[in-house]
């Protein structure tokens, strides 16, 4: 219905302000410029000023509408553009979150939570419009039945849908599953696949202004979620190889440490000589050593250090 009203409210408003610019213009024209013959003359133009006038007035009235409507713009191209724009540049999780988040809140959507892969369970990554005590027991196994059915069942599921789905199924959830469920805070669930992986849950609430969606809703959420999988896919990736290179960093620094410390044999014989052990010879890799004052050698090393003492 809101939908019926917005477009029947930007056309009634650009049929009064072309009307009202064609008059006020005619009647300019009837006091500056009498002469009969020069009428037609600029008729033809205010003619072809309103249809070049056309296009950006409607877009002009529809965002000002939408503004009063919803307090934000709502455009099918829009989102899409933003979709695929923003999510595709996306280069780390907080990144992604925030791009597909704002989308969201632009699509008007009250609430949203994103599940994500966590080892082997999905949880709340980034989430708006619900209450953070009640993130915290949204844990559902990744492998478990409530997520094949979001991934076989159609896109997006409503909630009541998803209930009747597991009707003959709910004594096999998990006490995790069956807690989301009973939260009723989604109303739409969305999976977000790429290449037959589940990269992810989209869990969307109430919708401000109406709750059913259309065709153009379904085609845009679909644009969205395929987008967001993919981009899950890069930003997990991404995640992969900083890990390996900060851990090869570790280990370059880790053996650059290891070589600037002195080999055992040699610090065997500086401690020795120090000591001074007289007239000994110790055999360390190959190498024999006079000393001066004898010492037990037990109490300055390590047995395992010295291959022999004669």
């Amino acid at each position: 219905i809101d939908r019926a009203l917005n477009r029947s409210l930007v056309y009634a408003l650009m049929v009064a302000v072309l009307v009202g610019l064609y008059a006020l213009l005619f009647v300019a024209i009837d006091r500056f410029q009498p002469q009969t013959w020069s009428r037609p003359v600029f008729a033809g133009l205010l003619t072809v000023g309103a249809i070049l006038l056309y296009n950006p007035l409607k877009r002009g009235l529809q965002y000002l509408v939408d503004l009063f409507f919803y307090g934000g713009w709502f455009s099918y191209h829009k989102v899409v553009r933003e979709a695929s724009a923003d999510l595709g540049r996306a280069r780390d999780l907080p990144e992604f979150m925030k791009s597909l988040l704002d989308i969201l809140r632009t699509m008007r959507f009250e609430s949203a939570a994103l599940l994500w892969p966590h080892g082997r369970e999905l949880s709340p990554e980034g989430s708006f419009g619900i209450e953070q005590e009640r993130l915290a027991g949204w844990r559902i196994p990744a492998a478990g039945i409530l997520a094949r059915q979001i991934i076989d069942a159609p896109r997006p599921c409503s909630h009541s849908t998803l209930l009747e789905l597991l009707s003959a199924r709910q004594e096999a959830l998990t006490p995790e599953e069956r807690r989301l469920l009973a939260e009723g805070e989604a109303r739409f669930w969305l999976p977000l696949l790429s290449k037959g992986t589940l990269r992810g849950i989209l869990l969307l609430g109430e919708r401000r202004g109406e709750a059913i969606l259309s065709e153009e809703d379904l085609d845009i959420l679909a644009t969205l979620a395929g987008q967001a999988a993919v981009t899950a896919e890069n930003v997990g990736l991404l995640d992969a190889l900083k890990l390996r290179l900060a851990e090869r960093e570790e280990m370059s620094e880790a053996l650059a440490d290891a070589q600037q410390v002195a080999r055992p044999d040699d610090v065997v014989l500086h401690c020795l000589r120090d000591v001074g052990f007289h007239q000994r010879h110790v055999l360390v890799r190959g190498r024999v050593e006079d000393h001066v004052r004898p010492v037990a050698l037990e109490d300055l090393v390590q047995p395992a250090a010295v291959a022999h003492v004669g």
